[in-house]
């Protein structure tokens, strides 16, 4: 008997020994389970009582709307459809964010102060090229970019004494890149030459911008450092890394490459600083300015860096839809706007050709900076449309003010810590204030119909309320000259990469985050014109 209960107690005792792990496993389970719930029932901010009402849509625990980020334009229309003010809250990881429409949600997201805009695309806008220090008044100076000494020195550059001193050689740039293409259809045996804008004008624009916000020996066309600067900007682009904003501790392949693309660029700049101040060398460009004016390197390289990538992602994707949207209405009745452009190009080297031997080239190169602005309002309301429609994604603020900020007539508040959030499509789709919407027709603005005046802030192309585009004025010069020029020169066509004739600008996507080309690949067919005369 006792050695009966002897083996019993062995056992027993076996048997708790080998459900230990087990025990300590299941143990394991429920203290994270505790903590995780813990933690997400205060990784959120709690909303207040009149914060717009939350938005349920593929709302996940932890990552919040996924959709804000995969697909934005349906994700933000079923939340204003859902809301009866037309607002909604929504969760990004841990971030609230107020999707804000309507007239006077608009009014107070575009001029309240207590919306900070770099604050907002700080967190949000994830394409921005970082610089690679660590020290705190660094990352605040990168952050506050809109604000003082950087929106002094964008505005010192659009004004006229030193955008007449870079026309010369933004005219010339312009020219040498279109007697490229004028080279290869020459050489054709067909005399038409076939060109991916989003590839050739894309690149235009960034070296125009470089010529006149960067570094003036990297515009040149030999100069290795263009097409390397550009490549690190692309790369920064594509290398989006949403998933940081939820988790921005984690290591992503994306924001590897986005931060080796940053680091280059960065020491690239850098470099040139260095070089100049050593050996004293000057050029007559941005970079030189800031030095005379006793800028450290820092300062510089963000001023540089900053201005390149605004640049680079607006002005260089318009000037390369706006060409699209003339090419595939070149063969409509009458010509449409592509006819109303080159008359009005025409126009203008007939005006100031002063004698025959003048080329379209000699004729384009005479004009003053005056008669760059004012004398292609055609192209203006072009590129104004082009603008509307291709101006996708959100705008982002963040409240900082250190109270709630009440949004008009609604009572609905964006909590301080909160972001506000803003799709430009709700005014620049909005068929009440523009009819038909998704088509491309310039002659919105002209004085009879004046649809962007039917509401206040019905256009947010160019920034609006407290802050506008500070380089609207470049923008808008640079696409005159590559227009005028382009149209002075060829005759040209939209088509597909196989070269068959379109007769539609293809579609845009319009969950795109910011502007960018279309999903279906586009050319110009292109040969050149009969001789002017």
């Amino acid at each position: 008997m006792d050695s009966f209960h002897l083996l019993s107690k062995l056992d027993t005792q076996t048997l708790h020994l080998r459900d230990w792990p087990h025990i300590l496993a299941f143990i394991s389970i429920i203290l994270i389970l505790s903590l995780l719930t813990t933690y997400v029932a205060n990784y959120r901010p709690s909303l207040p009582l009149n914060a717009p009402p939350l938005s349920k849509t593929s709302d996940w625990a932890i990552l919040g709307s996924l959709r804000f980020f995969t697909d934005r334009y349906r994700f933000y229309n079923e939340g204003v459809l859902a809301s009866k003010t037309g607002n909604f809250s929504f969760y990004f990881g841990k971030h609230h964010l107020v999707g804000l429409s309507g007239v006077e949600a608009r009014k107070a997201f575009f001029e309240k102060k207590e919306l900070n805009m770099t604050k907002g695309y700080a967190v949000f806008l994830t394409v921005t090229p970082p610089t690679p220090e660590d020290s705190k008044p660094v990352k605040e100076m990168h952050y506050d970019l809109q604000d003082k000494w950087f929106a002094r020195y964008l505005f010192s550059f659009m004004k006229s004494e030193a955008l007449d001193k870079s026309l010369p050689l933004v005219v010339t740039d312009v020219r040498n890149t279109l007697d490229d293409l004028a080279t290869r259809c020459s050489a054709s045996p067909t005399g038409e030459g076939l060109t991916d804008p989003f590839d050739s004008v894309y690149k235009l624009v960034f070296q125009l911008t470089m010529r006149t916000l960067g570094i003036s020996s990297w515009a040149s066309s030999s100069s290795p450092m263009l097409a390397k600067s550009l490549d690190w900007f692309e790369t920064i682009d594509k290398s989006t890394s949403p998933i940081r904003i939820i988790f921005p501790w984690l290591p992503t392949v994306n924001h590897f490459r986005r931060m080796t693309a940053s680091a280059k660029l960065y020491f690239a700049v850098k470099d040139e600083f260095a070089d100049r101040v050593a050996k004293k060398r000057r050029e007559d460009d941005a970079m030189q300015h800031l030095i005379d004016n006793g800028e450290d390197a820092m300062k510089v390289l963000i001023f540089i860096i900053a201005s390149l990538y605004a640049a680079h992602l607006n002005t260089s994707t318009m000037a390369c839809w706006l060409v699209v949207y003339l090419a595939a209405g070149c063969e409509k009745e009458e010509g449409g706007w592509y006819k109303l452009v080159r008359d009005e190009v025409d126009g203008a080297l007939r005006k100031h050709r002063k004698d025959e031997k003048q080329s379209v080239g000699d004729v384009l190169a005479t004009l003053t900076l005056d008669e760059w602005e004012a004398e292609f309002p055609v192209i203006q309301l072009c590129l104004k449309e082009t603008t509307r429609l291709q101006a996708v994604g959100t705008s982002f603020r963040r409240n900082v003010s250190g109270k709630d900020v009440v949004l008009g007539g609604s009572g609905e508040v964006v909590p301080h810590g909160g972001f506000a959030t803003y799709l430009l499509d709700d005014v620049h789709v909005n068929p009440s204030i523009y009819p038909d919407p998704l088509r491309w027709d310039p002659g919105r603005y002209l004085p009879d119909r004046a649809e962007d005046k039917k509401e206040p802030l019905a256009f947010l192309g160019w920034g609006a309320g407290r802050h506008p585009c500070l380089g609207m004025r470049l923008a808008k010069l640079e696409i005159a000259i590559l227009v005028a020029n382009l149209v002075s020169m060829f005759d040209f066509s939209l088509c597909d990469k196989k070269g068959r004739h379109m007769s539609e600008a293809p579609e845009t996507n319009r969950s795109n985050h910011t502007s960018s080309g279309p999903d279906t690949p586009v050319r110009l067919k292109y040969k050149l014109r009969e001789p002017w005369a």
